[in-house]
């Protein structure tokens, strides 16, 4: 679409979704707002932008707003920006001149419904009526108010979804952040340490090595908190041993760094007591947010959980914290200063911290995916296998197309990290995983995701191992025959990790990758991996790979198995076409079609 009037923007936790909306607006300011590769398209001519957070729109179901008072909770705005009657009807007259961000759906729990329901039919479309605020933002959505402005909503990908059954809201543009590639994982390693050569190659070399720290970069908050820990490791210990290689341990050890790094010199040399005891009051905090369905807060509601003066300093200089500008009680009055967490995820963190303290399995509906993740990484800790099965119990999937829950189930199994437990799990789950013809299928996937499902093939191997031994013959306890991943945006250090596992497994004789941005350094991995595997069903349609990677995967057809292959709609030119010709005709290539 040319001239979009609505946008969803959707990506996972952590992959830049609110920076992305803020740039939107630094660009916008700076006169350069879709400049890039736009050299002959009409730019739209926006004269207003608003950034909302759904995090400032969450207000008591009693409290009533008109459009102005909406607008005027713009994180851009100050205490001497002032929308008047006269520009406000200019607004109202032309909003094709406006931009509207709303940043953050899946953090709008408790009101979501109002919005996809038909909960603002009750109240007038009257930008001058003071209605409830999600009356207000549905209509807005719905194009019931301000009919003509460019509106953009990001959210996380689950709660997404819900906008799929609203047949009001029809987005002209969909689109995915996939975080950094690879390269740009190291690249920005190297810029992170580049006033440091000799620690630079140290981290650099460390997380070459470790696939699983690179897969984590892919996500840039956690390439940012990875880089820091290691800077902090080595300048405190001058090595890179005892990294963490969990999400959990990434954030544990960042957020006792973050804390004892900003302590005033009372606690200069604090103890891990006292680390323990201010991660107990955030968390309780935190907690409390969220059963309210709150992520903004003052200093009032940190002394509510015994944080002391000193503390809430200590803290205001840490990094865990952001200030922001809250809500005027009329235009003439100063915002009050207000306090968010500085990433979402790190609220969640802190409440599965104290979810698994206190031993408890949070209603599912009112916790997030990453809350549960954390909590598994946490009772891996503790090894507590109880509370562990509980937690499975309550997230599983509950019927074969409830992807979301088969993902977020392997990520938990994985930030466990007990082969044993996750071999009885995947068992007792297989027919979720797997269908009738042996089939395990994912869509719409990131880097992060393959490190699961690169789990559980490794967790399939391992049941059919096991049963194996108790056979003394070979017995397929759990059957795969192939492995289907469709609409997703997977990098080279992904492919190499399904491929490892697929070797181990050894069993899956059909491997699909389509429409996964695979490019010709993809295309080389596999063609490593096949004559190592049974596979005999290779399907890379809807790809990038062009000549040099046909001439690869030409040069390895004799070495395999391989007798159905697709290549189509990928950059093959006749060149391409004509080097698979030549293999095709030869005695000792396999390929019928």
């Amino acid at each position: 679409t040319t001239n979009p009037k609505s946008i969803l923007l959707t990506g996972k936790a952590g992959i830049g979704k609110s920076l992305f909306c803020r740039k939107l607006v630094r660009d916008w300011s700076h006169n350069r707002l879709f400049e890039e590769g736009q050299e002959n398209a009409k730019v739209p001519d926006f004269q207003f932008v608003f950034l909302l957070t759904f995090r400032q729109l969450v207000f008591p179901e009693q409290k009533r707003l008109n459009l102005r008072d909406v607008l005027m909770l713009s994180s851009l705005l100050n205490e001497h920006s002032v929308i008047d009657e006269p520009l406000m009807q200019y607004m109202i007259d032309n909003p094709e001149k406006i931009f509207i961000i709303l940043d953050g759906y899946d953090e709008y729990k408790s009101h979501r419904e109002k919005i996809t329901g038909d909960f603002e039919t009750r109240y007038p479309n009257d930008p001058d009526e003071k209605i409830p605020v999600p009356a207000l933002i549905a209509k807005i959505i719905k194009g019931k108010m301000l009919n003509g402005a460019k509106v953009l909503i990001s959210s996380r990908p689950g709660e997404a979804e819900e906008f799929n059954e609203i047949e009001e809201i029809v987005f002209d543009v969909r689109c995915d952040i996939q975080g950094f590639s690879s390269l740009q994982v190291l690249e920005y390693i190297e810029k992170y340490f580049k006033e440091n050569e000799s620690m630079k190659k140290k981290a650099l070399d460390h997380i070459k090595t470790n696939e699983i720290l690179l897969s984590f970069g892919h996500i840039p908050v956690m390439c940012f908190l990875m880089c820091y820990c290691i800077k902090w490791h080595m300048t405190e210990s001058k090595t890179t041993e005892k990294l963490p290689v969990t999400r959990t341990e990434l954030y544990l050890e960042v957020i006792k760094v973050f804390i004892k790094k900003h302590s005033s010199s009372k606690y200069e040399k604090m103890e891990e007591s006292k680390v323990q005891e201010i991660l107990h009051k955030l968390a309780e905090l935190a907690v409390n947010l969220m059963m309210e369905d709150k992520y903004v807060f003052d200093e009032n509601d940190m002394k509510k959980f015994n944080l002391n003066d000193e503390e809430i300093t200590n803290l205001k200089a840490s990094g865990l914290l952001d200030c922001c500008p809250g809500v005027k009680k009329s235009p003439i009055d100063k915002p009050p200063l207000e306090f968010t967490f500085t990433h979402l995820t790190i609220q969640e963190f802190l409440c599965a911290f104290l979810f698994v303290e206190k031993k408890q399995i949070p209603e599912k509906k009112k916790t997030s995916d990453v809350t549960f993740m954390f909590m598994a990484g946490m009772f891996s800790r503790e090894k507590d296998e109880k509370m562990m099965e509980k937690l499975i119990e309550n997230i599983k999937p509950r019927n074969e197309d409830d992807k979301r829950n088969e993902l977020l189930t392997l990520s938990c199994l994985y930030e466990y990290k007990d082969d044993g437990f996750s071999t009885r799990v995947i068992n007792n789950l297989k027919h979720r995983y797997c269908d009738r013809i042996g089939r395990i299928g994912f869509s719409e996937i990131t880097d992060i995701d393959c490190l699961y499902i690169s789990y559980l093939l490794d967790i399939v191997n391992l049941i059919n191992a096991e049963q194996t031994k108790q056979h003394s013959t070979f017995t397929q306890s759990f059957i795969v025959n192939s492995l289907f991943i469709y609409d997703s945006s997977l990098s080279a250090s992904e492919i190499r990790m399904l491929c490892n596992s697929l070797v181990r497994i050894s069993i899956v004789d059909a491997l699909w990758l389509c429409a996964c941005k695979l490019d010709d350094e993809c295309a080389k991995i596999i063609c490593d991996m096949l004559p190592r595997t049974k596979i005999t069903d290779l399907n890379l349609a809807v790809n990038k790979i062009t000549d040099v990677g046909v001439k690869i995967i030409c040069d390895m057809l004799p070495r395999t198995k391989i007798t159905n292959l697709v290549l189509r709609n990928n950059k093959i030119t006749d060149v391409g076409a004509q080097c698979l010709c030549s293999v095709l005709i030869r005695d000792d290539c396999r390929v019928k079609w």
